[in-house]
């Protein structure tokens, strides 16, 4: 705390660049719902005309909650459960089937996949975001796979960032606090010449142990990554971007090193590190005023070392896409997409991969067409062709329309089918997941096997929405959305195969592969109320639900562990609570509450969770914030390490620190 004193006695009085000024909390609630999106039909179109439970999480959002990472921002979404588990670990998902490695959410930053084909999921502390230089994550609930392709199947999540040109000028923030020791951010961007503009940035963020472990240093983490961004706008609509970034990550934790010789299984100390680059570039091309042509091209490398698994992987990805209108009325979307990814996997005899070195294609192509029908409805249809290297061709139809009788009021339906391809686990891997010690049924010891299975295939959805929105006053809107999803091929286990073997002592197998054994459905709904009854002062309340019917063919009718996993990592309901206050024009006061359903499996409670936040601005470019987190319980566990693994279940501390930033 003493050294954001000393940094903001020494700042200079400093002017925000205009880019930095928007603010939407100055927003009309009209203006709000007006915001345009583009991860729904992959071109811009307003969130209040959406066919598709959507949401945006704007940068004022995001600075308002103070969010060090992704993550903490989601939370702010209606119907998007975020799960911390420790000090960098998140479990993420929409509608159901929550896990570290959830794998039915597609998350991106500026249309680049954080998917990991690995473990089939997004590793949230591996993929850092500049945080002030987010304008908007658009948050879509449902399938968009026709659009998007596999793995989109619950939910898509697109993070976009600022140009180059909205942030002018520097900015400078520090944090410290109860388990976070230090975060920082430094940037600063310039016009390079008449048509571009260019900025660089640097993060730190460094987190204790949450209080799980005597030993400080195991359990935390530290994060620090660079970057730069370059814009250029040229004339007849032509633009470029190229954006470079590096990053490193490590942190610790305990994991057990099993074996067949007592005491079977001994706790270790597990360091985690992560070295990461990333090159992409964007072009943009106007063909006038009924079409656009752009494409998008990405490498990044990565290399993560731990314990359990070792690999270094490079990502290669194209993507192009051409949109058009042939008349007033008809509105088409071509796209082509190909993704590489080639891995080299370090085994443990914990957990080993087969082959080591593997590289897998994903080749796509989708359309989509719209046609309005007058005014008020809005048809479209639309498909995406996946070839992948795992389960060859992929189809995923999706048809949606919306209905507009009043400027007031959106009625909208949707049908979609979308998949979710295998991982790298899935197919060719083998886990030695538990040592039962030798007891009066079985004499010698048991090592419990899960492995990988080359025969498997796809998970697929096919779902049902409906959804109303609704401007009833120009100061209180309603956002209503419902759904079935029918899931076919869901991964459980088949029964294991027992076998002995004689080193480094007599012992007894016990090996189970997964297979597509799981099928049935998920039913539920979001609600999200907003009301601003006046320019100072905005309320957000939002309620989710589901519930789940699913069947096991291994045993019909019985509550396997493989449904358990599947739906009892997902609490039932959760309700979120926000009110945003503009006291005066340099104090604001920010509280979120929020209400969840508990997870017997785990033994984790119901809960209910405050955080507090009072910002004020001395001058002109100056900002002090104080934020209290997880304020009605002095801790509380949120999710366990993996509902895949297990692992031990860390509990969340109640934590306050000060923030301060300047803009000059």
């Amino acid at each position: 705390m003493a050294l954001a004193t000393a940094i903001g006695t020494a700042q200079l009085t400093a002017q925000d660049p205009a880019a930095d000024a928007f603010d939407f909390a100055k927003l009309s609630l009209e203006e709000l719902l007006g915001l345009h999106i583009n991860s729904v039909s992959r071109r811009p179109e307003r969130v209040f005309d959406a066919a598709a439970a959507v949401h945006v999480v704007t940068s004022e959002d995001i600075e308002r909650i103070v969010a060090f990472d992704l993550p903490e921002a989601l939370r702010l979404a209606p119907g998007i459960q975020v799960a911390q588990i420790d000090a960098s670990n998140y479990a993420v998902t929409a509608r159901g089937f929550n896990d570290v490695y959830a794998n039915k959410l597609l998350m991106m930053t500026d249309g680049r996949t954080l998917y990991t084909k690995l473990f089939s999921g997004t590793l949230w502390n591996h993929a850092p975001v500049f945080m002030p230089d987010i304008d908007r994550i658009e948050v879509v609930r449902g399938p968009g796979a026709t659009l998007w392709g596999a793995n989109a199947v619950n939910g898509v999540i697109n993070a976009v960032t600022k140009d180059a040109h909205d942030t002018l000028g520097g900015l400078f923030s520090v944090a410290i606090g109860d388990n976070l020791k230090a975060a920082a951010n430094v940037r600063y961007g310039w016009i390079t010449s008449e048509h571009s503009a260019t900025r660089v940035y640097a993060s730190y963020l460094e987190a204790g142990n949450l209080g799980a472990v005597d030993d400080d240093d195991i359990g935390g983490w530290d994060r620090k990554f660079v970057g730069a961004r370059h814009d250029w706008h040229g004339e007849n609509g032509r633009s470029l971007m190229i954006t470079a970034e590096a990053r490193e990550l490590n942190s610790s934790n305990i994991i057990s090193r099993l074996s067949v010789l007592p005491p079977y299984e001994v706790p270790i100390r597990n360091d985690v590190s992560t070295e990461a680059a990333l090159l992409l570039g964007r072009w943009t091309q106007s063909l006038g005023s009924t079409g656009e042509w752009s494409t998008q091209a990405y490498i990044e490398r990565v290399i993560h070392e731990q314990g359990l698994v070792a690999t270094a992987f490079t990502v290669m990805d194209i993507d192009s896409q051409y949109q058009f209108e042939t008349n007033s009325d008809d509105e088409w979307v071509f796209g082509f997409n190909a993704h590489r990814e080639s891995d080299n996997v370090k085994s443990t005899n914990e957990y080993v991969f087969s082959p080591a070195i593997e590289s897998t294609d994903l080749v796509s192509a989708f359309a989509q067409f719209s046609h309005h029908f007058g005014d008020e409805f809005k048809l479209t249809l639309g498909s995406k062709f996946e070839h992948h290297s795992y389960t060859d061709w992929e189809i995923q139809p999706g048809v949606r329309w919306a209905w507009t009788p009043t400027t007031e009021q959106t009625i909208w339906g949707s049908v979609a089918r979308a998949a979710r391809t295998p991982s790298r686990a899935e197919r060719g891997s083998s886990l030695s997941a538990a040592i039962i010690p030798p007891n009066p049924r079985s004499p010698l010891p048991t090592k419990a096997l899960l492995s990988g299975n080359a025969d498997f295939e796809s998970e697929y959805l096919t779902a049902y929405e409906l959804g109303y929105r609704m401007q009833v006053t120009p100061e209180f809107s309603v956002d209503l959305a419902l759904f079935v999803n029918d899931y076919t091929g869901l991964r459980n286990t088949k029964a294991p195969i027992v076998y002995p073997v004689f080193t480094p002592i007599p012992h007894i197998v016990a090996d189970a592969q997964v297979a597509n054994g799981v099928s049935g459905t998920t039913h539920g709904g979001e609600i999200n109320i907003r009301w601003t009854p006046s320019d100072q002062l905005t309320f957000d309340a939002s309620y989710s639900a589901i519930e789940f019917d699913l069947e096991d063919a291994m045993a019909p009718g019985v509550h396997t562990a493989s449904i358990a996993i599947h739906q009892d990592y997902t609490p039932s309901y959760e309700t979120k609570l926000r009110g945003a206050w503009r006291v005066t024009p340099s104090l604001t006061f920010d509280a979120f509450l929020s209400n969840r359903g508990g997870m017997p499996i785990a033994s984790i409670p119901a809960y209910t969770n405050l955080e507090l936040r009072l910002a004020w601005s001395p001058r002109i470019g100056q900002r002090w914030e104080i934020v209290g987190q997880n304020l009605l319980d002095p801790h509380h566990a949120e999710f366990p390490f993996s509902s895949t693994f297990g692992g031990e279940v860390r509990e969340i501390d109640r934590a306050v620190f000060l923030k301060f930033t300047s803009r000059f």
